[in-house]
């Protein structure tokens, strides 16, 4: 199960980086941080508003599934 799975923890780096962006919702903002310090490929949310500002690609999870 965990073979395509990554589990990241969260430290003071990642909460500080989240702090200064501002973010919309702060929970998002950690998921925001944590992809993007551990260079990850994908972000699948249903809710693509709070993460406009990712730099990381977001998916819905049927789109993410398609591909």
């Amino acid at each position: 199960m965990t073979s395509f799975i990554y589990i990241l923890g969260v430290d003071s780096k990642v909460i500080i980086d989240t702090l200064s962006r501002d973010p919309i919702d702060f929970e998002d903002g950690i998921q925001i941080t944590v992809a993007e310090l551990n260079e990850m490929d994908a972000i699948v949310t249903r809710n693509h508003k709070d993460f406009r500002d990712s730099k990381v690609s977001v998916y819905s999870p049927p789109d993410f599934l398609k591909m």
